[in-house]
Parts: C-alpha cells; structure tokens; sequence
C-alpha cells in the first residue's frame, strides 16, 4: 500500500472512529433517526464544523406546501442537491489552495468520505424498511454533506 494511501486511511479510520464513539441523545417523535447525528471532526476547528445542521429557506417553503410522502422526498432531493453543490464548491476551493503534493491524499480522503457517508445514510434504507427510511436516508445525506462542506470551509 502507497504511503500516501495509508496515511490517508488511518486519518479516515480515526475520523470514522471518533465519530461512532459520540454519545447518542434522545430523538423527538417529529423528527427522523438521522437529522440528530452530529459528528465532531478530529484535528478541525470543531467550533466552525460542529454547528448544527441547518436547512434553507427554500427546504422549508417547500415542506410548508408538501402535502405527501412524495412531495416531502423532493424537497429532500432539492436541498441534497444544493447541499451537494456546495460540498463541490468547498472541496474545490480547498484542492486549489492547499499543496500540490497533498491534493492527491484529500482527493483520496473525500473519496474515502464519500463511501462512508453513503453507506452511513443508506443503511437507513433498506427495501424491507418502508418508505420511512427513504426519507431517513436523505435527511442523512443532507447532514452529513452540509457537515463535511462546513469541514472543508473551515479549514481554508
């Protein structure tokens, strides 16, 4: 295995570890499983990443005028897509700013992040779950993308 790689996956390993070893906290019967993970980064300024996780003024005109399951799921895919957008914009800016012989590890690093994030939130939804954990995945997605984008924006 490369060095580079290596170093790349015990970071991701700790990071992952870390954030498992959270304690859990009692979730309201509104809300869905995963809109209540928080995940505190290792070795980031946690006061800029750790916020809680917000939705936009567009997610919430939306869900204000959804009136099914369907419609709520759209206004999650909406929001996942702006979130996503700006998770691409942060991980560009960061791949621009930071040394050229590291860009190879964080590009190695988000793809690493990437794959633990969709197994993360799909295991919210599984065929025999319902709809319900359709929309527990998206929430999760949507969190998890906002939390790395904050990650990404508060290191540079």
């Amino acid at each position: 295995m490369k060095q580079g790689l290596l170093k790349t996956s015990l970071i991701v390993t700790s990071f992952l570890v870390a954030s498992c070893m959270q304690g859990t906290t009692p979730i309201p019967s509104n809300q869905t499983e995963s809109s209540h993970i928080k995940q505190k980064p290792v070795g980031i300024n946690t006061q800029a990443t750790a916020k809680k996780t917000v939705r936009s003024t567009e997610y919430i005109r939306c869900t204000n005028k959804a009136s099914s399951r369907l419609e709520q799921t759209e206004c999650q895919n909406l929001e996942l897509e702006r979130e996503d957008i700006r998770l691409n914009q942060a991980y560009k800016t960061a791949i621009g700013k930071i040394q050229e012989f590291r860009r190879f590890d964080l590009k190695q690093m988000q793809i690493l992040w990437i794959q633990y994030r969709d197994k993360k939130c799909d295991f919210f939804y599984h065929k025999e779950s319902g709809s319900g954990g359709q929309n527990d995945a998206l929430d999760c997605h949507i969190d998890m993308t906002q939390q790395r984008a904050n990650e990404l924006e508060a290191l540079f």
